[in-house]
């Protein structure tokens, strides 16, 4: 339907959906423009990526670990946070047995009813490396190879020069980091690992979100979400977003066990003759000392059950992508530049056989490819923090005075050459990052992870 409708149409619809589309009760989260960075940063506004990772929790009967990542029970290999599969396959035996007890209203959308996850988890470092083979054919066919600035390149240094140009011009268009990339409108919501979407519509049709939240389920849809710790996202209504700080999605951090019947009736009736336990039996135990006896909780996913923030979610399962930066551009670039040298390994020259007989003629130039240890050695750590730090900069739109560049990265050097240590100094030169970046970004598009229901 989103193809009968112009940007003008879809403008207004998104906007009316904004102002008067939901319904009294819990209101949806927003993650266009208040949150638009939700599960792809931190508390501390540091782009995160997570990764499938082994988490020991010391419960024998998950053998002493799980996944972070678990899949979840559809017709297609989907995936999600261990914990929000479990709330999700929750959630759908709850609207199943719904169905089955006719709560469910006739005539609604069957994507509603039947709760079938159809997007989960997208894998991060995937998505980056797709991201950036697109890049870098940008700069290869556009740029160097439509304006024929490919003839002057022969070595690196040549090649990252043009790159610098190219970069000046669409830096704030094409992110080049993992961090930048993260962050930009160009990366899923779904690489979070926190989102799970129940149809496949078009989001940038704001008809589909309107008929979505018109079903005569959607109240029961959007309470069911509550429940089990989802919130509903605003224009994409059939996407499930977790809410990380509530109660509700962090109780499914931990496992609880009951008493069973056995040991119920053991403290209530005499195990031969069946008859009721007095009170002064010494067997006997009330309603309150059997559940504190029998019931305990245990930590099931390695996490802090610490309902109202996020806790320690990102420090366990996501890592920050800023410490990996710079390293990660060393050998892109490296990898970029060869396969360049690869497929176009030489060119011609038109230059002067004999100034007396003015002819020219063409020679042919090889490029020089560029070795690891010639990497190594002529391009250390502190050129690439320097060329990650303008990268970064591109990236959020900061423009800085010459004099402040020049400290950030003269004390970037300092804690390298003091501490041996390039996570602080690429900790301290994205710190810079934020600071100038505060300074011009809206702190509604932060996330703090505040919230509890």
């Amino acid at each position: 339907m989103a193809k009968n409708l112009n940007s003008y149409s879809n403008f207004y619809l998104q906007r009316d959906l904004r102002n008067y589309g939901y319904p009294d009760g819990v209101q949806p989260i927003d993650l266009r423009y208040d949150v638009g960075l939700y599960g792809r940063v931190d508390s501390r506004q540091d782009a995160v990526m997570l990764t499938n990772k082994f988490i020991v929790t010391n419960l024998p009967s998950d053998k002493d670990g799980v996944y972070t990542i678990k899949q979840l029970e559809s017709k297609r290999p989907t995936f999600a946070l261990n914990f929000v599969a479990d709330a999700f396959k929750d959630m759908k035996q709850h609207f199943s047995k719904a169905n089955a007890f006719g709560r469910l209203a006739t005539g609604g959308m069957d994507e509603i009813i039947a709760m079938e996850a159809k997007a989960g988890w997208k894998e991060p470092q995937l998505a980056y490396d797709e991201h950036i083979v697109i890049a870098f054919r940008i700069f290869t066919d556009r740029f160097l190879f439509g304006s024929r600035k490919y003839k002057e390149i022969v070595s690196f240094d040549d090649y990252m020069k043009y790159f610098d140009d190219f970069y000046k011009s669409f830096g704030h268009e094409i992110p080049l980091t993992k961090t930048g990339f993260l962050k930009s409108r160009l990366a899923s919501p779904l690489v979070s690992g926190t989102m799970i979407e129940v149809a496949k519509f078009d989001p940038s049709d704001g008809t589909a979100a309107t008929k979505w939240i018109s079903d005569p389920n959607f109240n029961f849809y959007r309470n069911a979400a509550i429940k089990h710790g989802f919130l509903v996202d605003e224009y994409v209504p059939w996407r499930l977003v977790a809410d990380l700080s509530s109660k509700f999605m962090q109780d499914y951090w931990q496992k609880t066990t009951y008493p069973t019947a056995e040991e119920i009736s053991f403290h209530k009736r005499h195990k031969v003759t069946g008859l009721p336990r007095p009170p002064d039996n010494e067997h006997y135990l009330t309603d309150e000392q059997i559940i504190k006896k029998y019931v305990k909780t245990k930590n099931k996913y390695g996490l802090t059950h610490n309902p109202g923030s996020a806790s320690d979610l990102f420090e366990q399962y996501y890592e920050k992508t800023f410490l990996t930066d710079a390293l990660e551009l060393k050998e892109i670039f490296y990898k970029m530049y060869n396969e360049f040298v690869q497929e176009s390994p030489a060119i011609s020259r038109l230059v002067n056989v004999s100034c007396v007989a003015k002819k020219l003629s063409k020679k042919l130039i090889k490029r020089i490819p560029l070795t690891a240890t010639q990497l190594d050695k002529h391009y250390d750590i502190h050129y690439w923090m320097e060329k990650c730090f303008k990268i970064r900069l591109k990236e959020e739109g900061i423009e800085m005075e010459r004099a402040d560049y020049d400290r950030v990265l003269r004390n970037a050097r300092m804690i390298v050459k003091k501490t041996f240590d390039i996570d602080s100094a690429m900790k301290y030169t994205n710190n810079m990052v934020k600071v100038f970046k505060s300074q011009i970004v809206k702190p509604e598009y932060c996330q703090n992870y505040e919230r509890c229901l």
